[in-house]
């Protein structure tokens, strides 16, 4: 069985258009993360207005239309799925996404890990889904399967339809089961060997 970790933005929520919109400029087609870039201001004033309104920005992110699906996805091959989100160094960033969660899913519901350092929850039989090809690769290094979410910022950009991207994160997903499993049994034959 493989456990797996939901990235949140870019994925399930729409920090892109939500970011604009902040900034008055939803006619910016953003290919990269660098989204202050593409609208010409320094970090700091591209972060100032989102610190201003804190975890209410956060809270207040818009669904991605596929977030529903992927969230049954994930639960079909892990009932303990879990979210595995950066928190960045946005004010109020950690309780607005808890609360977002929590909004959709219910005041119960607890599984979510925030953190810079994303690799540091791989392992064996664990799956990221992410859009970010860093935090793919680094979780790979670690011993984990990652499972790159298509979006415009990445190498699956021509991805774009909303069956598309379901389609090929379900066919990543079972891969990956298959992937583990197999791991798995070579494991309990080595461990038998080993005896």
């Amino acid at each position: 069985m493989i456990r797996v970790a939901l990235d949140m933005d870019g994925v399930l929520t729409d920090f892109v258009f939500h970011a604009l919109k902040t900034h008055g400029r939803e006619e910016v087609y953003v290919k990269t993360w660098e989204i202050e870039r593409c609208l010409g201001m320094s970090r700091d004033q591209f972060q100032r207005p989102i610190n201003r309104l804190g975890k209410s920005w956060w809270r207040s992110m818009p669904e991605l239309p596929w977030w529903k699906e992927i969230v049954r996805i994930a639960e079909k091959h892990d009932p303990g799925f879990f979210f595995l989100s950066s928190p960045s160094v946005f004010h109020g960033a950690w309780e607005g996404k808890r609360q977002w969660i929590q909004d959709r899913l219910g005041k119960d519901f607890k599984r979510i890990v925030l953190t810079e350092e994303k690799h540091h929850v791989a392992s064996p039989g664990k799956v990221l889904v992410d859009d970010s090809e860093l935090h793919i690769e680094a979780w790979e290094k670690h011993g984990g399967i990652g499972i790159l979410f298509p979006s415009p910022w990445n190498s699956l950009k021509d991805i774009v339809k909303s069956h598309e991207k379901i389609s090929y994160l379900e066919g990543e997903l079972e891969s990956a089961a298959q992937k583990a499993k197999k791991e798995a049994s070579r494991l309990q034959e080595a461990r038998e060997i080993a005896e």
